[in-house]
């Protein structure tokens, strides 16, 4: 059955004792050799209908000791208390003491411990674990020599200071063990243990130490990313002072000349822009070791001026987002050049997601062609800045429900209230490509620069000359974004190789 059931039990024939001996306190006295006295608290119960005297002995005393009690016997319930005198003449032990109350045939016990403790002048000996043991997790057991009866309580000391003269941490403990949680990963402990008794604290162990192992679950986050650098913090698990760093353009490997920085956050600059990067850290841990490497890539940012790309949150192939909302100011590089993009691919949910275009530095200036912003397929075209500033801010809204492609865009920056400036200041081919791309200029080129479509760079190449021709065989088949930086311009194209 499953409905609550209650039940009675029922006892007879059960004859409780009229007197019983009780205590509220401890039944063990520790005092230190050479000590003369000691007492214990005990109370008699009675039951009500009780009508004889009960009367107090002690057995187990041990010669040479005497014993007293505050009353010899009573005939109701009530307090009594026993002193042990002449313990000054007895040896450093344990002894087993018995109070007995007799009425009658009737009698009722309670046992007492009473150790009388020496000085302990040495350290108990440390055990576990090893001295300069290696401990696989971030937490041990300390265990040390039982000395037994003559220890009330030990107290232990555990530093990462082989001195123990800071970041030491105070333990007490009435075993002769005591559990370490939560440690350092990559730390050497030192920890030493000294016993307590009614005499008084033994010296200190000579000390032992442990080093737990070093982790790698350093957990890295990336913050501040510009078009020249980012802020990296990461998790110190090892509790370490110090860290090594490198960061490196994405793929090439960890080798390369590490930085040490002492507190675990690190900030880069003079980057590239739109370009992938790998960044590395590692802890310096105890003994001259190092945790594993980690790593985290990472994308600058574009400069529009620099890289004359712009595009949507998803990149060049990927979709935007859900609810985005940005601004992009673009800000031309030269004092009296202007912004000018051209948008090759638009593509934005119908209606709903906008693309909104201001004609200067800030979304106070006056909004170009459509002021709730361009969406759907509506393309903006090529829009120019011809405000003062030069500057064209872009502002980008998609709300909570279904993307779309985005937008690409192509950016050029240069005085066209003077300057004629022609769609491409060089020709390449062949488009697509197998082996060799041509580039011609009617000016130098500088650089070549090559972007997969995740914005990774996987070539770059000083050129300094008119003509170009760039060996392509190692790229994989697919689309890539080649920056050119001319003397005067910079502009991508986009390029497929077959």
């Amino acid at each position: 059955m499953n409905a609550l059931q209650k039940y009675s039990l029922l006892l007879s024939n059960i004859k409780g004792k009229p007197i019983l001996l009780s205590s509220n306190e401890v039944m063990t006295n520790r005092v230190c050799l050479g000590s003369a006295t000691t007492s214990f608290n005990f109370q008699l119960e009675a039951n009500p209908s009780f009508s004889g005297v009960a009367v107090f002995s002690i057995s187990g005393l041990p010669a040479g000791a005497s014993a007293s009690f505050n009353v010899d016997s009573l005939t109701s319930s009530g307090s009594n208390s026993i002193v042990l005198s002449g313990l000054d003449t007895l040896a450093a032990g344990t002894y087993s003491l018995t109070v007995t109350a007799t009425s009658g045939a009737v009698s009722t016990n309670l046992f007492y411990t009473l150790i009388i403790q020496s000085p302990q002048a040495v350290g108990p000996a440390l055990t576990t674990p090893v001295n300069a043991a290696a401990i696989a997790t971030n937490s041990t057991t300390l265990v040390w020599e039982n000395i037994g009866n003559n220890v009330a309580s030990y107290s232990i000391e555990v530093s990462t200071d082989q001195s123990f003269s800071t970041a030491v941490q105070t333990y007490s403990s009435t075993t002769n063990q005591l559990n370490l949680p939560n440690l350092f990963y990559g730390t050497t402990y030192y920890w030493r243990v000294k016993a307590a008794n009614e005499c008084g604290f033994s010296d200190y162990s000579t000390p032992n130490s442990f080093t737990t192992n070093c982790s790698s679950n350093l957990i890295i986050t990336a913050s501040n990313v510009s078009i020249s650098g980012a802020t990296f913090t990461w998790t110190n698990p090892n509790g370490a002072s110090s860290f090594e760093v490198l960061v490196v353009p994405a793929g090439s490997g960890s080798s390369g000349t590490y930085t040490t920085v002492n507190t675990n956050t690190y900030t880069v600059n003079g980057l590239n822009s739109f370009s992938s990067y790998d960044f590395y850290v590692r802890s310096s841990c105890a003994a001259g070791t190092f945790s594993n490497l980690v790593t985290n890539s990472f994308n600058t940012l574009i400069n529009h001026c620099v890289d004359g790309v712009f595009f949507d949150s998803g990149g060049p192939t990927a979709n935007y987002s859900n609810s985005e909302y940005y601004t992009t100011t673009m800000n031309p590089i030269n004092a009296g050049d202007q912004v000018s993009v051209t948008f090759t691919s638009f593509n934005l949910e119908n209606g709903i997601d906008r693309l909104t275009i201001y004609n200067g530095p800030s979304t106070t200036s006056p909004f170009i062609v459509e002021q709730y912003g361009f969406t759907g397929t509506n393309s903006p075209g090529t829009v120019t800045s011809t405000d003062a500033s030069g500057k064209l801010t872009f502002v980008f809204y998609s709300d909570g429900a279904n993307t779309a492609s985005g937008f690409n865009a192509t950016v050029t920056c240069a005085n066209l209230a003077t300057t004629q400036v022609p769609k491409s200041k060089f020709i390449y081919y062949p488009n697509p490509v197998q082996t060799e791309l041509h580039f011609d200029a009617v000016e130098s080129i500088q650089t070549i620069s090559a972007f997969n479509l995740l914005g990774q760079m996987v070539l770059q190449q000083n050129i300094n000359d008119r003509k170009a021709v760039i060996n392509t065989e190692a790229l994989s088949t697919g689309t890539y974004l080649f920056k050119v930086q001319t003397t005067s311009a910079t502009q991508t194209v986009k390029i497929n190789k077959n």
